[in-house]
């Protein structure tokens, strides 16, 4: 790094000092990120844009085989960065900052989305590397989840944003721009962020020829004067899984920009690229300094108006904090210890439903055709169940001051695969009891067969029974042979989701252990007379990395 980056970098350096200084630890590892990856010599570009785009499509067209999944469904659960590499890999880096790398095979396994359509909350970030020629020249393409979906993957989609050098907004031609879309682009992404901005145009075969015309022009009236694109042309119009089957060989090459897309990425090199990444990543770093600006200020005047108050506003929370962390194991034992009680009781009673209603009055062809549905229907219910019991003990426990825990995923993780069949049963030997009922039978017999008092009870009773244990046998019972199936295997079953169940409970709890802890870390309680000073310090550093960053 070299002239006004690395004058940039020592400036934010210097400011993220200083805002440790004043207990803004958060902000300080945000602009540590920034600093981190100001001289990176690859091109980032983010795709990015509403669910059902089919932004993992167009990355798959554009490396020219499948790598990311890609449905009709939302998918995409975490940020992925695919990258160069000569050997087809992928690496994961969990929330505790463990990495493994792994077979491409299994992506999905850490990207995508639930049957509930929930992340992975153990996967902080993923990277695939593959070796593709379009990347070979520093070009990284990541994939990003569609906004406005879920909550959490809006969040994780517009982080990724700051990463951006360049950025392709994909668009649906047949529901085209938005009121999300226009504002994320124009306002958020251009204006605030100062990010090139280029719209890929999804699905434009699925419009009327005659009606193309009217979706470019509102097109080009909406990027005219708002976006600025970086890839020399406002816009590209690409059918993704055309190209997809193209690249694939199952299709002809779509007559429409995919060609050009590739040719302009892959030419994308140079002072040019470097323009780009420079303006880029500037704007962005100004954005940041903007943000933590307002917030110095805030708490600033704050001091300046009764800083008699803050003080004691902050004592009051970092005492809460201390008290808080130091009862916090106990209170989590105890949810634990309650949730396991929820536990046993959900998946006990669904076991009694499962065997009581559906295994119960059923005929040997019913129970064949349907046992293994109403054992999955079942235990998906029970696990829903103890999902929600487990996120709702984690709730208690989060209260108003931690973020709220992700959902559960022990549904994601189980393998809904049991084949319940008995097959066909052998009649059985008849029990005592068919002895006994024989043996009266053969008794009745007898007493009038030999008029003997006694006697001929007696030895109709003996030859009644007796024909019973000899040629006689039980119709098998099916229903129990299946209830008796169903028992034994929800005793598997379930022993291995309650263990997937505390594993994430575990983890999700060691995350809020973690919030706490950072929280007291960053509570810094400092006299006035020497807070305000290092903030009005920290306001005139801002300003002056700022103007740096602006004058690149």
């Amino acid at each position: 790094m070299a002239g006004p980056m690395s004058a940039i970098a020592d400036a934010l350096a210097d400011i993220e000092g200083q805002l440790r200084a004043v207990g803004e630890t958060e902000a300080a590892g945000r602009l540590a990120d920034r600093r981190t990856g100001l001289d990176e010599s690859a091109l980032r570009v983010v795709v990015f844009g509403e669910f059902n785009r089919g932004k993992s499509t167009l990355i798959n067209a554009l490396l020219g085989r499948v790598v990311l999944d890609a449905k009709l469904v939302p998918t995409t659960g975490h940020v992925t960065r695919v990258t160069y590499g000569p050997i087809d890999q992928g690496v994961v880096r969990y929330a505790d900052d463990r990495c493994e790398t792994f077979d491409l095979a299994r992506l999905g396994s850490f990207s995508t989305l639930d049957l509930q359509g929930r992340a992975r909350v153990d996967v902080a970030a993923i990277v695939v590397r593959v070796a593709v020629p379009l990347l070979a020249d520093g070009l990284v393409l990541i994939d990003t989840p569609g906004v406005c979906e879920q909550e959490s993957q809006t969040r994780r989609a517009l982080n990724a944003i700051a990463e951006a050098d360049l950025v392709l907004l994909v668009l649906d031609a047949r529901q085209m721009l938005g009121q999300i879309e226009r504002e994320y682009a124009a306002d958020w992404l251009t204006e605030k962020l100062g990010k090139p901005v280029t719209p890929v145009i999804n699905f434009m075969g699925f419009i009327e020829p005659d009606e193309r015309g009217a979706v470019r022009q509102v097109l080009d009236r909406w990027c005219h004067g708002r976006l600025r694109s970086g890839l020399g042309r406002p816009w590209f119009e690409v059918d993704a899984l055309a190209a997809l089957k193209h690249e694939l060989g199952r299709g002809d090459p779509p007559a429409d920009d995919y060609q050009t897309l590739i040719d302009t990425l892959g030419g994308f090199r140079g002072p040019t690229r470097l323009a780009v990444q420079s303006a880029s990543r500037r704007a962005q770093i100004a954005a940041d300094l903007r943000d933590i600006s307002l917030a110095n200020a805030t708490v600033r005047e704050r001091l300046q108006v009764d800083a008699a108050r803050v003080t004691r506003e902050r004592e009051t929370a970092r005492t809460d904090l201390q008290t808080r962390h130091q009862r916090f194991d106990a209170e989590a034992r105890l949810k634990r210890d309650e949730l396991a009680v929820a536990v046993r009781t959900i998946l006990g009673d669904m076991l009694e439903v499962l065997i009581g209603i559906w295994f119960t009055g059923e005929t040997k062809q019913g129970l064949e055709e349907n046992a293994s549905k109403w054992y999955a229907d079942r235990l998906a219910e029970a696990i829903r169940g103890v999902e929600k019991a487990a996120l709702a003990k984690l709730l208690e426990l989060a209260g108003d001051s931690l973020a709220r825990p992700e959902p559960l995923t022990v549904g994601e993780q189980v393998l809904l695969t049991t084949r319940l069949n008995v097959g066909t049963l052998a009649n059985t030997p008849a029990g005592q009891k068919e002895i006994g009922a024989g043996a009266v039978v053969g008794g009745l017999i007898g007493t009038f067969a030999v008029p003997v008092p006694i006697v001929g009870t007696a030895i109709g009773a003996a030859v009644g029974g007796w024909l019973v244990s000899r040629f006689a046998t039980k119709v098998p019972d099916y229903a129990e042979a299946y209830r008796s199936q169903v028992r034994d295997r929800w005793a598997t079953d379930t022993k291995t989701v309650t263990n997937i169940l505390f594993a994430q409970f575990d983890a999700r709890v060691e995350e809020l252990r973690r919030q706490i802890a950072s929280q007291l870390a960053g509570s810094v309680i400092l006299a006035s007379p020497v807070e305000l000073p290092r903030r009005v310090a920290l306001d005139r550093a801002i300003a002056a990395a700022v103007r740096l960053a602006a004058d690149g």
